[in-house]
């Protein structure tokens, strides 16, 4: 009994980390012979050596631009909309990709930035080796495209002192994620209990349980703080109810064995999918929830029939 909880803490510590806070970059120009950024909050940084360095500046005034060329050449720059990614022309008309996070990583960034930063804002600046690219990419901070046509992140901390970028291969945080796998893992051993058991008190707190279940889980995914107080609510009741149930099934041996093994099972099941986005291991959030879903669905009806067949014979 004890390794279950064990396993089930262990969900929990696998993807407890927080965001990383970082200021965000939502305009950057050319303003003389520097290159200026402007934040959010109102500050501002300037670069006199294309990008190289950064020292404390006055905030100029907004002027977003979105492309633009290089003095007296023929190449230009434009920010995608809506992504981490710039393309490219040399006449205006074909463009291609100068740089981009991909779509995937950009998820990931997202969640270790606490909101997946975009594109916003574009500067373009000769200089006497040819010429260095800008571009703000809000929480991400800046994008920098030297005279070499090498590009770099350079982010900012809440002093907008320069400061490393999030690395891009750095695991997400999945916490809403855990505490649904949580959620679904508990109240299928409060139905294996029940199943097993075949008590119809227990039956009918199951019920309830499921419905905690179905408020619980959208109030965590999609709400904002003061309604997660239901989701928080709806946990300990599921909590308090499957200890009821624990002490009054009065299950042994393998009957209870089958019912808590597929307890943990649903809940790896349920979040594994989301541990291997968090690594980068699947393309994009989408595919993992799909999988979430499937995989969940999958081992919730394979156990429960197990349950149903060695629990009740052994109880």
């Amino acid at each position: 009994m004890r390794r279950v909880w064990l396993i089930l803490l262990a969900i929990l510590t696998l993807s407890a980390c927080s965001p990383t806070w970082r200021p965000s970059v939502d305009e950057v120009q050319v303003r003389g012979r520097d290159l200026v950024a402007t934040f959010e909050d109102g500050g501002a940084v300037s670069s006199r050596d294309g990008g190289r360095t950064w020292q404390p500046s006055d905030a100029p005034s907004l002027t977003t631009q979105t492309s633009m060329c290089v003095p007296k050449k023929a190449r230009c720059y434009m920010i995608d909309p809506g992504r981490l990614k710039v393309l490219e022309s040399d006449d205006g008309k074909a463009w291609r990709t100068s740089w981009e996070i991909p779509s995937g990583q950009a998820e990931l960034l997202g969640r270790n930035l606490g909101g997946t930063p975009q594109s916003v804002s574009l500067a373009v600046q000769a200089t006497s080796r040819g010429h260095v690219v800008a571009v703000a990419n809000q929480a991400d901070g800046l994008a920098i495209r030297d005279e070499d046509g090498v590009w770099r992140r350079v982010a900012f901390d809440d002093d907008h002192d320069v400061t490393a970028p999030v690395d891009l291969d750095q695991n997400g945080p999945i916490g809403i994620e855990s505490w649904v796998a949580l959620m679904v893992g508990a109240w299928v051993l409060l139905a294996g209990f029940a199943i097993a058991s075949g008590r119809a008190g227990l039956a009918a707190l199951a019920s309830i349980g499921f419905l905690a279940l179905v408020i619980g889980v959208p109030t965590a995914a999609f709400s904002a703080d003061g309604p997660f107080s239901i989701a928080v609510l709806c946990s300990f009741a599921l909590a308090g109810m499957l200890t009821g149930s624990w002490i009054t099934a009065g299950l042994r041996g393998r009957a209870l064995g089958t019912v808590l093994g597929t307890g943990v099972l649903v809940s790896l099941g349920v979040l594994a999918p989301f541990r291997a986005w968090s690594m980068g291991l699947l393309p994009g959030y989408d595919i993992a929830l799909q999988m979430s879903v499937g995989l969940g669905l999958l081992f919730v009806l394979v156990g429960l029939a197990l349950v149903y067949r060695w629990g009740r014979s052994d109880r």
